[in-house]
């Protein structure tokens, strides 16, 4: 019995390794915004197909950009924006891609990446706002 498990492990630990290699190869490079979803503190959602914006993702765990965006919401014009510069991980273990930005560290999660496409959400406990960023690669 014990000899089945042991060769299941060490594929599992190989496959695992070979995962987050893939995903951090695929993150890097610069990612063109091309939707951006809010939801307020009631539910309603709300969708920017025009947003302006970029983020540029490099060697060393780098990233800088900026996404901006305005909805119209149930209460007048509602806007949005997204800006990094500093480094950032990925956590595949919780699906989350996080933003270090000095001392504060920014969590999202991480929703879609592939070669071609990168979605994450990132909520705002204090403003009671989840947004959602839609990303294709340059």
């Amino acid at each position: 019995m014990m000899r089945f498990f042991i060769p299941l492990i060490c594929l599992f630990t190989l496959f695992s390794c070979s995962k987050e290699k893939r995903y951090t190869k695929a993150i890097k490079g610069a990612w063109q915004i091309q939707l951006v979803k809010y939801q307020d503190n009631e539910g309603f959602s709300f969708y920017d197909e025009q947003a302006v914006g970029s983020l540029v993702i490099g060697d060393n765990q780098l990233v800088n950009g900026a996404i901006y965006s305005s909805f119209i919401g149930n209460s007048g014009q509602l806007t949005d924006s997204f800006q990094v510069a500093g480094h950032y991980f990925l956590n595949l273990k919780n699906e989350e891609i996080n933003f270090v930005l000095g001392q504060d560290t920014l969590i999202t999660r991480l929703f879609l990446l592939t070669n071609t496409d990168l979605e994450f959400e990132y909520y705002n406990a204090l403003k009671s706002k989840r947004v959602r960023y839609i990303f294709k690669k340059i």
